[in-house]
This record gives C-alpha cells, structure tokens and sequence, in this order.
C-alpha cells in the first residue's frame, strides 16, 4: 500500500502559472512532475531546489498529489521563542516578529517602499536613524524646531534666524557724535 503523505525532496519548481508547480523526488527510482503547490492565501514563495516539502497524495496516487508545506533548512531563522515569527528568504532577509517588536533585516540588501502616495510613522518618543548620509529629493517641512550639529553646537534653525534677523556689524572709521556706529539690522529677515 502507497503512503498518503510523504516528506520528499524538490527537483525543480515552476512558477509561471495560476498554481506553482513542483518536481519532487521519492526515491532513486521515482520522481513525480507537476505537482501543485497550495500556498496560503497573501504569501507565496518559490522554495531553493532542494528543499524538503510535503506532499499528500489523495488515495495514494503518485498521480495525484498536492504539495502542503516546503522548508530549506539551511536558510530557515533559528532561535525564535514560542509566539515569535519570521517571513524569510535564502539570502537572509528577514522580518521578524519577535517579542521585543518588529525587526526588519535587509541583510546588506537596499529596502525600497513602492506606490504609495504617503508612509505615515507614528513614534511616541522619536524615530532614530543611524546613517551617514540623509538624502531628500522633495522639500521638507518641519512642525517643530530642526537643529544642526546637535552633539557639537546644539543650535535650532529658530535660533539660527533669530541670530541673524537681530545682528549688526560695526562700522569702521565713523567720527564720534551724531554718527551711528554700528549697522543698521538686516532688512531682509530670515
């Protein structure tokens, strides 16, 4: 009698169709073509030659067989503690649900947000970007003060403008008396 539901290897795969489609590996002897894969809803995902998959044959008939599952060991997250998740791939790039919060790992990788007409960041303290270099293509407006050079100088932009907005220069060579001695402030304010 024919086993049901097997664990086998996969051969191949192809993923041009409605379904994916799987070669797998029984034995030395046997390999089955065409094989569908049930992915679940909202998630797909091509699995490495290689990995191991479920497959259940209905009445064990190796001609009729629907893959359940599929798993590449050598690149599955370790590690995870139980109600912790992990959606991943063979290069390594991971989201992870851990219990501490959302992780995301590009895994050297550049990570691209697409098609939307705004990404929305709700921080309650603050949104920390640790990077050599922060490039704008658009303008940018801010609610609150922007300050530069923060761990040298510490000064807001606000501060900047009051600077400047409220300076003078002295003015060489004037003679006393009636004579201003300084300039007059900035007609053009910041």
């Amino acid at each position: 009698m024919l086993s049901n539901v097997l664990r086998l290897r996969i051969n191949t795969s192809d993923d041009s169709g409605p379904m994916q489609r799987l070669q797998v590996w029984l034995n030395e002897l046997q390999t089955v073509d065409n094989v569908p894969y049930a992915s679940h809803f909202g998630f797909t995902s091509r699995a490495p030659d290689g990995s191991d998959s479920i497959v259940m044959f209905v009445g064990g008939d190796r001609s009729n067989g629907v893959v359940l599952g599929t798993n590449h060991a050598e690149s599955r997250p370790r590690g995870l503690v139980q109600g912790e998740s992990a959606l991943f791939n063979q290069v390594g790039i991971k989201i992870y649900l851990s219990k501490g919060g959302l992780v995301i790992e590009g895994a050297g990788l550049p990570i691209t947000v697409n098609n939307t007409p705004t990404v929305t960041v709700n921080a309650g303290t603050k949104v920390q970007m640790n990077t050599p270099e922060l490039n704008v293509t658009g303008k940018i407006t801010a609610g609150g003060d922007i300050t530069d050079n923060a761990s040298t100088n510490g000064k807001s932009m606000a501060n900047m403008r009051n600077v400047y907005d409220g300076h003078d220069h002295p003015v060489e060579g004037i003679q006393g008396g009636s004579a201003t001695v300084t300039s007059k402030k900035p007609n053009q304010q910041v």
